[in-house]
């Protein structure tokens, strides 16, 4: 496994020892800036089909089994997430992710083949979903009206903050300076527009969830959650109906906050979605 944001060319050469590794899946994980996307190119693939060697390009992480953004935020189709490549060939076409991050998984069990390919990022106009570095940063989420769910990710316990909020509310002229504060449980009083609050031990599915929240608040300045969980995630759920969106910070939490009140993250995840 490698983790890199660095613009260039990879190239892998299977060695003689990797024989030992003919079921072991390896992967670059890609990563650019929020409002970023990750272009990949294959300009050199030799890896014969029938030893079941095989290059794949997968828009958004995979780990275990589990994916970011997972299915439910997964704004296309489930089979423009994936391309797999084997044989002896260039590749014409540019594999292009739908947010900031994207994996290059890859499986070469025979000795002297492998493949090369180059990373590179192009503005994205529309950020939905975001893959977060542990540095503290201003984060937004918008559905720009369309019905589309939307996540931010860290990999790391972290603390989180809401700067604004307008989320779940129609806004028209009579009602644009109007604030109706920060609702909680929003999900549970059948409001179609929310933003979860949570954690969990995979990519894909909370284990935790610590608030849902809905309305217009531009300072709710109380609203701060720590949550120690190996995943960090805000995600918004939107209608189509309304235009939502929300501003807050996330920060890595360092090793002796950990001890400070949070949420603690239970190590069984939960079934709820």
């Amino acid at each position: 496994m490698t983790v890199t944001s660095e613009k260039g060319y990879y190239y892998y050469k299977a060695p003689r020892e990797t024989y030992k590794m003919e079921n072991v899946a390896c992967g670059v994980y890609l990563m650019a800036n929020p409002d970023e996307i990750i272009e990949v190119h294959f300009d050199y693939v030799d890896m014969p089909c029938e030893n079941n060697d095989i290059v794949s390009f997968v828009d958004g992480w995979e780990l275990n089994g589990s994916y970011f953004p997972n299915d439910e935020d997964y704004n296309k189709l489930d089979r423009d997430r994936f391309r797999e490549y084997c044989g002896k060939k260039r590749i014409k076409e540019i594999l292009e992710s739908s947010q900031n991050a994207a994996l290059v998984r890859y499986q070469v069990p025979k000795a002297g083949k492998g493949f090369s390919f180059y990373f590179t990022t192009r503005k994205n106009p529309t950020p939905c979903n975001i893959l977060v570095e542990s540095s503290t940063y201003v984060y937004t989420l918008r559905n720009y009206g369309q019905r589309i769910n939307c996540s931010l990710l860290l990999m790391n316990p972290a603390k989180i903050q809401i700067l604004s909020l307008t989320v779940g509310i129609n806004i028209n002229e009579k009602s644009k300076y109007m604030e109706t504060g920060t609702f909680h449980n929003c999900d549970q009083n059948r409001i179609s527009d929310y933003v979860q609050i949570g954690g969990g031990v995979e990519l894909a599915q909370y284990s935790i969830i610590t608030d849902t929240i809905c309305g217009i608040d531009s300072i709710p300045g109380d609203i701060m959650d720590a949550i120690f969980c190996g995943v960090t995630k805000i995600r918004m759920v939107s209608s189509g109906n309304m235009n939502n969106l929300i501003t807050l910070t996330i920060d890595k939490v360092k090793a002796e906050e950990i001890a400070e009140p949070g949420v603690l993250c239970p190590t069984i995840p939960s079934q709820r979605k």
